[in-house]
């Protein structure tokens, strides 16, 4: 990233600029790998790979660069500050620094992976299984009604950060953190059950 911009960083956000530093070379990393994927627009195929990844979370060599530096990487390193509140060999557990809700925390695989679609299925099932674990803790210690367990996969899903991570978000009732969805009518006649038909196959 720019000298000039690390240096306003360090000398004016004091002890936590390795912090913040971070955060602006994961948004610098992630303006780059867009513009690899629009620059597939423009007929030089260069964004092909990265435009792969983003609509199917396959990893291109320029995800596998960015993720081996990304802000999650760098905390688990403890390179750069975290709330942790669980650890074992496999995972982390930290509250989000820009949360949906207090107590949103998420859990992240020490091994980097894009998302579900790319990931080992028994690390994913791991992360599941310590979702489960500290919940019901969350739950009690933001004194809240219930929980989202979800993981965001692609950037259409709402994925921002392109190492694997699911997110506990504790839910209070009426709190609107997840505003009802606008249900589609997206079926002709017999279409959902041509396109079940087509699911089913593609998996065999």
């Amino acid at each position: 990233m720019p000298t000039l911009l690390v240096v306003w960083i360090k000398e004016f956000l004091g002890g936590r600029g390795r912090f913040y530093t971070a955060i602006v070379e994961q948004l610098l990393g992630k303006w780059w790998v867009r513009t690899e994927f629009r620059s597939d627009r423009l007929g030089d195929g260069r964004g092909q790979a990265v435009a792969s990844h983003m609509r199917y979370g396959t990893m291109s060599s320029i995800t596998q660069h960015r993720m081996a530096d990304s802000i999650f990487t760098k905390i688990i390193k403890r390179e750069i500050p975290g709330d942790f509140v669980y650890e074992d060999d496999q995972v982390v557990a930290l509250l989000d620094i820009n949360p949906i809700s207090k107590g949103h925390t998420l859990i992240i695989p020490k091994r980097p992976f894009v998302n579900a679609l790319d990931g080992d299925t028994d690390v994913l099932c791991h992360m599941m299984k310590v979702a489960t674990k500290i919940s019901p803790a969350i739950i009690k210690a933001v004194n809240a009604d219930g929980c989202n367990i979800t993981m965001n996969n692609g950037a259409a899903a709402g994925q921002e950060v392109f190492h694997a991570h699911l997110h506990v978000i504790p839910r209070h009732a009426d709190d609107n953190v997840f505003p009802p969805a606008n249900r589609c009518d997206c079926y002709e006649e017999n279409e959902a059950h041509a396109l079940a038909e087509q699911i089913s196959a593609a998996l065999k």
